[in-house]
């Protein structure tokens, strides 16, 4: 009788035993719910934009300056962009007509932005060249490659509507001369740079 309580007992423990397994939590229970939660990133990276704008014609020698517009498509990337656009600017001094002009059409730049993507706003800077035009009263046109460098700061990254401020300085680089059969580009006699404060809205 002893050996078959004893026998009884031996099994129920032994039982025990084998379903006393630890119970695996699901590793997200322990987690802090700083971890739990994803990042938020902007809603749309890329987008269209215009943007107003006012040149200095004359970057180095006098302050005058000119209205202009531009057009645009910033491609967003990690931490950066690719922005292709078509600018214009122009001034009527009396009754001449384009007395000063500035256009590139294209320009594609490069902007690097300083804070991560999920931040609502952010410093950006870049730099970047285009085919363009210049005309300043009583000196030659010129018409070639025109190197830029930018420098803004873009808001509402979060936002289905963006919005930036921008600083370009643009210099021209190389005449483009198609009409001359001995020399196509020059880099002689090249006009001064010109400074760009601009207003963009984009979605």
């Amino acid at each position: 009788m002893k050996t078959t309580i004893a026998t009884v007992i031996l099994s129920i423990a032994a039982a025990a035993g084998f379903c006393d397994e630890t119970v695996i939590s699901p590793v997200s229970a322990h987690l802090p719910t700083e971890l739990k939660l994803s990042k938020t990133t902007v809603s749309k990276q890329s987008f269209g934009y215009i943007r107003l704008g006012v040149s200095d014609k004359d970057a180095v020698n006098t302050f005058e300056t000119i209205p202009g517009l531009g057009l645009g498509y910033r491609y967003g990337m990690k931490d950066s962009a690719i922005d292709v656009s078509a600018n214009y600017t122009s001034q009527i001094v009396g009754s001449s007509v384009n007395d000063t002009y500035f256009y590139t059409l294209p320009k594609a730049t490069y902007l690097r932005y300083i804070s991560d993507d999920f931040q609502r706003a952010s410093i950006y800077y870049g730099a970047g060249a285009g085919v363009g035009g210049l005309k300043k009263i009583a000196t030659p046109s010129f018409t070639g490659l025109i190197a830029n460098a930018t420098v803004g700061y873009e808001m509402n990254r979060d936002q289905e509507f963006h919005s930036f401020v921008q600083l370009d300085v643009s210099q021209p680089a190389a005449y483009i001369n198609s009409s001359s059969t001995k020399t196509f580009i020059s880099w002689k006699n090249l006009p001064g740079p010109l400074a760009e404060v601009s207003v963009g809205l984009g979605y």
